[in-house]
């Protein structure tokens, strides 16, 4: 499917790549990402016996509610959207989910009002394997452990390999169509923030540039035993103690980035889920699909 566009001066536009999107395409996506309080057994995960959904389910309604094509294989980028102006070119969008802030953010406070808090930090988590994320920081895990490694290399190693990750993808992600490549620098990472709030799930939608910035900056977390590096943007964020990135070197790799808030390209929320008091069976749907249906 080709992504909808809006045409401006000429010029063909691309929602949450270079406008924001529609109002109808937003209550699109909401009416459908809805489906998990209409249907059992639905693409859902739980919180406190309330139905979420899950990120496949997020998937495949971005892309039906804003165009695009919905990518099967793991890569880098979980949605391809095809420039109507240049059909070669392709725009990826990296989907993030999480009910959580990162850190100096209050998310408690998100739980207690339903709203969000002034610019909290929010928390975008990125799974890498953990050994090729270590041979990228140009050291060991057990100089890591020992805290004897050149922390500020290895923090830039993994930067470059992340940055390196995402340029191959330009032309060889593994949903890419012969003869295409995907305009990296364009694309985007889109995080549904959401939380429990008086008994509904509440979310909020961010647009993220899909490179992350620079990070000159590292160090150990604090701690003799500490088994993770901080990422921050500047000296004056390194005086807070607040860090943008988490690196994990001996959990599964993992990445955190906990950029602000105000730093979103566009923004969306809070909006609720649809609720639905005629919740369909399984049995019931697939009477509907199945005329054989016994």
């Amino acid at each position: 499917m080709r992504i909808q566009t809006i045409r401006g001066d000429g010029k063909a536009m691309t929602a949450w790549i270079t406008r924001q999107p529609s109002a109808v395409e937003l209550e699109r996506y909401r009416l459908m990402i809805s489906l998990v309080n209409a249907q059992k057994g639905f693409a859902r995960q739980w919180k406190n016996n309330i139905p979420y959904p899950d990120f496949q389910l997020m998937e495949e309604v971005f892309a039906e509610a804003f165009g695009g094509k919905s990518c099967r294989g793991k890569d880098v980028f979980d949605v391809l959207v095809q420039d109507s102006t240049s059909p070669q070119r392709y725009f990826g969008i990296q989907l993030k989910m999480k009910g959580a802030f990162g850190p100096g953010s209050s998310y408690a406070t998100l739980r207690n009002t339903g709203q969000m808090p002034r610019n909290p930090r929010l928390y975008v988590e990125m799974s890498n394997p953990q050994n090729a994320t270590i041979a990228a920081s140009g050291t060991t895990q057990q100089e890591l452990l020992n805290h004897t490694a050149n922390v500020g290399n290895a923090g830039q190693g993994i930067m470059n390999w992340i940055q390196q990750k995402h340029n191959n993808a330009g032309q060889n992600h593994l949903d890419l169509p012969q003869g295409c490549t995907i305009d990296v620098a364009s694309s985007v990472t889109i995080l549904m923030t959401w939380a429990i709030h008086n008994g509904v799930v509440r979310y909020w939608l961010h647009s993220f540039a899909h490179e992350l910035p620079a990070m000159p900056i590292w160090a150990y977390t604090p701690g003799a035993n500490s088994k993770s590096i901080r990422g921050f943007e500047s000296q004056n964020q390194f005086n807070t103690g607040i860090q943008s990135i988490d690196w994990s070197f001996s959990a599964g790799g993992q990445i955190k980035w906990y950029p602000l808030a105000s730093t979103a390209t566009q923004s969306y929320g809070p909006f609720d889920l649809e609720p639905t008091a005629n919740q369909q069976s399984l049995a019931a749907v697939a009477r509907v699909i199945f005329p054989n249906f016994p």
